[in-house]
């Protein structure tokens, strides 16, 4: 394989994030050492930037990612990465999705889709299916989030994909939750733990135990949802995942509110108001500040 060749393998290995590399698209013709030499310092560019929105993105900083990520997009269609194109695709789906913008995440990831499964690329279908699916649960159609997961979990299963695997029955457990089925919230998060656990990922390990203290909460067991969250809040502290740290000090907050501890429970809500507003998410920011007004009338 040539050094240009490897490059661009590399990208899409590192945009996979551990879950498996693709072979990148290759045309038909051999490259002439000139084009050769460009098309690997334009995909040294894309990792560059792909590892910078990346990094946008674990902080929150969604607009500062989705310039990234789009650069990435244009460097893959510029290069003929096909690859590259469909994953640079799938992470600006997410950031749209994060952002609230959910047609212009599904634009996203539907190209996104048609790309994989014209590649035969199985694994970035199933990642992208499994997005969709987050999509379709927050515009409240449970059926169609229902199907594009348990389809995505389906080829997570073939292939042998651990941690994907996880992750897909995480975010079945948000949909049952949603749905107020909290026994099967419960088992969901619970398989998913065991395999976070297995194979060591911290942060996933985190994420699902703020599911649960949230599934938790809404069952009013408020002892266990305390046990929970302070096992996650702990990990994104060790980790330095801001976002998440805000996430769960928040749930915190409602948890010490519901036993009566409000001292505690307006101390945890302005941490995490502090960084929502470091942040820059003023939707998260203003939900906090009314349940901090709210919780502070006599």
């Amino acid at each position: 394989m040539s050094r240009c060749l490897r490059t661009v393998s590399l990208l899409t290995g590192i945009v996979l994030l551990g879950q498996g590399t693709f072979s990148p698209w290759v045309g038909a013709n051999p490259l002439e050492p000139s084009i050769a030499q460009n098309a690997e310092e334009r995909a040294n560019q894309a990792v560059q930037l792909y590892e910078e929105g990346f990094d946008l993105y674990r902080q929150g900083r969604f607009e500062g990612a989705l310039e990234k990520f789009q650069e990435v997009l244009n460097i893959s269609q510029e290069i003929g990465d096909r690859v590259g194109e469909t994953i640079a695709l799938t992470r600006i789906g997410r950031v749209y999705d994060n952002l609230r913008r959910y047609s212009e995440a599904l634009d996203a990831y539907d190209r996104a889709l048609k790309i994989a499964r014209d590649l035969k690329e199985r694994q970035q279908e199933a990642i992208v299916l499994d997005y969709i699916g987050l999509v379709y649960q927050e515009q409240g159609d449970i059926e169609a989030a229902r199907e594009s997961h348990q389809d995505s979990l389906a080829i997570f299963r073939e292939l042998g994909v651990r941690r994907s695997e996880g992750i897909v029955l995480g975010n079945l457990g948000r949909l049952y939750r949603n749905s107020e089925d909290y026994d099967k919230a419960l088992e969901m998060y619970r398989s998913a733990l065991e395999i976070a656990i297995e194979i060591e990922d911290r942060q996933q390990e985190g994420i699902l135990l703020d599911y649960l203290g949230v599934t938790y909460t809404q069952l009013e067991q408020y002892d266990q949802a305390l046990d929970v969250l302070e096992s996650a809040l702990e990990i994104f502290e060790e980790l330095g995942i801001e976002r998440s740290e805000a996430i769960t000090r928040s749930n915190l907050g409602t948890v010490y509110g519901n036993l009566g501890r409000e001292e505690e429970a307006i101390a945890s809500l302005k941490s995490a108001l502090a960084i929502f507003q470091r942040l820059g998410d003023t939707q998260a920011a203003g939900a906090i500040e009314k349940q901090i007004e709210g919780m502070a009338q006599p």
